[in-house]
């Protein structure tokens, strides 16, 4: 084990862990940039959303691992992702899909508005969604959600009467 090795197990519950290491070998941050990368919006790039960082962070942070940034200004980027093993496949289990109406003692499937600009994304969340039995009105952007709801009807906040 080396240094670095020893660094992350001191900060991890004892356990068994998996780490996905991705390299960056371009210009680097500035340790006042890398302080802010995981905030949400914080963008030096003058383009994008800067939610890139953020995501990755908060993904990390639910999955109940732990996201590491080693960077200097012209040396790169180092990015480390450790993520706790699972100690039987139930741990990994999906959220139960929502009944449809056509189940007897049902009511109908919960409605999401799906509002994302990338369509990648947007198609991926989309699947996703669906697959765990949602009805989903997906738009590109805040005009063409509002114009689904007009012809679709309301969207019930969860836990809205």
């Amino acid at each position: 084990m080396n240094d670095r090795d020893r660094s992350i197990a001191h900060h991890l519950p004892a356990g068994s862990y998996i780490v996905i290491c991705v390299i960056d070998e371009g210009e680097g941050m500035s340790e006042e940039v890398l302080q802010r990368a995981t905030e949400p919006f914080f963008t030096t790039k003058g383009m994008g959303a800067g939610l890139g960082p953020a995501m990755v962070h908060g993904f990390v942070q639910q999955s109940h691992g732990r996201l590491e940034i080693d960077s200097k200004p012209g040396k790169g980027t180092t990015v480390r992702m450790i993520f706790p093993l699972a100690a039987e496949r139930a741990a990994l289990a999906r959220p139960e899909p929502v009944a449809s109406s056509g189940e007897e003692g049902y009511a109908e499937p919960q409605t999401i508005l799906l509002v994302e600009d990338s369509d990648d994304v947007r198609h991926v969340a989309d699947n996703y969604l669906r697959s765990l039995g949602y009805r989903v009105l997906s738009a590109h952007s805040g005009e063409e959600a509002l114009d689904l709801l007009d012809r679709h009807g309301r969207v019930e906040r969860p836990g809205a009467g």
